[in-house]
């Protein structure tokens, strides 16, 4: 199946309406989301609101929480450690949540994620 690219629209930091892209890869097993940011300069970062971000898209794309994995996109130039990472979003009942600050981020390597979506990443 192929990917689904969406922008998809949430409240930003100040209150005003930003936007993210996000490339929906559906698998038999498993979906894979992964989150860049807007290009737009005065548009909060999605990574900023990605609980928000990640609590609505699930339920707008009918993704299964349990089953879903979530990938922040860092553009070049800085992409010094890698271009994905894996964002440890837990669920709960009211939503997804972070782990306590702090929490390492993993690095994904292009190769990783084309392996991971059986295909090469936008």
């Amino acid at each position: 199946m192929p990917a689904e690219v969406v922008t998809y629209t949430f409240q930003g930091l100040e209150g005003t309406p930003s936007t993210c892209q996000l490339t929906i890869y559906r698998r038999p097993n498993f979906d894979v989301v992964i989150v860049e940011n807007s290009e737009a300069e005065d548009e909060t970062l999605a990574i900023k609101r990605i609980e928000a971000i990640v609590t609505g898209a699930t339920d707008t794309y009918q993704l299964d929480p349990d089953r879903t994995t979530w990938l922040s996109c860092t553009p070049e130039p800085l992409d010094l450690l890698g271009a994905f990472r894996k964002i440890p979003i837990e669920w709960a009942k009211d939503g997804f949540t972070l782990p306590k600050p702090g929490t390492p981020w993993s690095y994904l390597s292009r190769a990783e994620v084309e392996e991971m979506i059986g295909e090469s990443p936008g």
